[in-house]
């Protein structure tokens, strides 16, 4: 997982202002941790599992915000381990799955410390401009 310096959203502020939901908000991701951890885990070890979970999450993401989520972290992290075993089948996935796309839309490469091999980020960037 990267180690990069993390901002606040606006979203994420006015969250943290309602004291009242905090805590239970926080509890509540510490009691479901262990998914997390396991997925990620998962997109080192055990990428087909890891993939078939991804489109479990996919499916199941009750907003685009949560869909975002997966573009950020599995996804992310199942392409830079594993990216050109995958990238056809994500091809194939967001040309028919609108819901899939929007995972796509907040990856991102850092120029700085590229993750994702050059080739497999080329082509997720023509999913994200809508030319692939």
């Amino acid at each position: 997982m990267r180690s990069e310096r993390r901002y606040l959203t606006s979203t994420d502020r006015q969250r943290l202002d309602d004291r009242t939901r905090f805590a239970p908000a926080w509890f509540s991701h510490a009691e479901s941790f262990w998914s997390w951890n396991s997925l990620e885990a998962l997109c080192q070890s055990e990428p087909e599992e890891a993939w078939r979970l991804i489109l479990v999450l996919v499916q199941s993401a009750p907003s685009e915000v949560e869909l975002g989520t997966i573009g950020l972290n599995p996804l992310t992290e199942l392409l830079i381990a594993h990216g050109p075993a995958f990238i056809g089948r994500i091809e194939s996935e967001a040309a028919q799955n609108r819901r899939f796309r929007l995972c796509l839309d907040p990856v991102y490469q850092n120029d700085d410390t590229p993750d994702i091999e050059s080739e497999v980020w080329a082509r997720i960037e023509s999913i994200q401009k809508g030319v692939a």
